[in-house]
């Protein structure tokens, strides 16, 4: 017939790179922040990236909700 051998199959769980699944951020947003962070002049705006990352997304429980890791993983878009 037709029809794809089983073993062909990849479940949907492996195709997730993230352990938390999609995240809440499209491309878009994310590809937008990156630029909103490097078009500031660091030389005046003094801001720290934890400091605008919680302006930014905001935080829960003292934690941020993009850390910087994750906002520097961004890149590799």
């Amino acid at each position: 017939g037709d029809t794809e051998p089983a073993g062909d199959v990849v479940p949907e769980i492996a195709k997730r790179k993230s352990k938390r699944g999609r995240s809440r951020y499209s491309d878009h947003d994310r590809k937008q922040a990156i630029a909103e962070w490097d078009s500031i002049d660091h030389k005046v705006d003094t801001t720290m990236l934890e400091d605008w990352l919680e302006k930014k997304f905001g935080a829960t429980g003292g934690q941020l909700n993009v850390p910087k890791s994750t906002f520097h993983s961004w890149r590799k878009l």
